[in-house]
């Protein structure tokens, strides 16, 4: 469930913040590939009621304490994006026991 859209300038940014790039230089095909991990990371994180500012501030800002204190932006950077989509959408499904 997409409750919104992150839009395009704010993708950039958070782009350029994961990749240490300013905005006029062009993206490669490795690149491309951490951008479209994190947008997936930063949706999910907009999925759980956040407007994507904030979910932006908490993705590069908040530690987890389930991947030994690392943000999620550290997680994005050692390849580990699906472990943190996957972590908040069962957040996002709330408790289960």
């Amino acid at each position: 469930m997409v409750t919104d859209f992150i839009p395009c300038a704010q993708l950039l940014a958070f782009a350029c913040v994961v990749l240490g790039m300013r905005p006029a230089i062009k993206f490669g095909h490795g690149n491309a590939l951490i951008l479209l991990t994190a947008r997936r990371v930063l949706q999910a994180a907009v999925d759980l009621g956040n407007d994507p500012k904030t979910a932006l501030y908490h993705v590069k800002n908040f530690p987890i304490r389930s991947f030994e204190y690392k943000t999620a932006l550290e997680m994005i950077e050692a390849g580990r994006s699906d472990d943190v989509v996957g972590y908040l959408e069962s957040l996002s499904a709330g408790y289960v026991g």
